[in-house]
């Protein structure tokens, strides 16, 4: 076995004898509470895992946190400092609620309603154009 393969394989039981020893732990917790540990992992798996429903709300919730942890992994592989990653996604997401209802055709509201046309339409793009031509009022008579 070579370095390489070592230094991976120690990595992969260091890790997963972290989790078991969290699971461990998490036991004698829930036995101290006078309750059994087989019921209560297999509540948290039933209420991960039980139906289709339950599944997709494990990943809307799933998703915007390893988005979150993978911007700033990237920060801190550029030796970056990111602390405010959920400060921003809490902000991005009050300016989102606001920006949503915006019905105007301006660059930013690219929303509209489906049965009308697309979300993002040729409409839309003519204001990234330079040379788009757009009809605009004249001040004079």
């Amino acid at each position: 076995m070579n370095r390489r393969t070592g230094a991976a394989l120690q990595q992969v039981l260091g890790t997963v004898g972290m989790v078991l020893i969290a699971l461990i732990l998490g036991g004698v917790l829930v036995l101290l509470s006078e309750n059994s540990p087989g019921e209560a992992y297999a509540a948290i798996l039933r209420g991960a895992f039980g139906s289709p429903q339950k599944i997709t709300e494990l990943f809307v919730k799933l998703i915007p946190i390893l988005l979150l942890a993978f911007g700033v992994s990237i920060a801190y592989k550029a030796q970056l400092w990111n602390i405010g990653a959920g400060g921003q996604f809490i902000m991005g997401s009050i300016v989102t609620r606001f920006m949503g209802p915006c019905r105007s055709r301006c660059a930013l509201c690219f929303r509209s309603s489906a049965r009308s046309r697309p979300a993002l339409s040729g409409r839309d793009l003519r204001v990234f154009s330079k040379t788009a031509s757009t009809p605009t009022r004249s001040s004079r008579p």
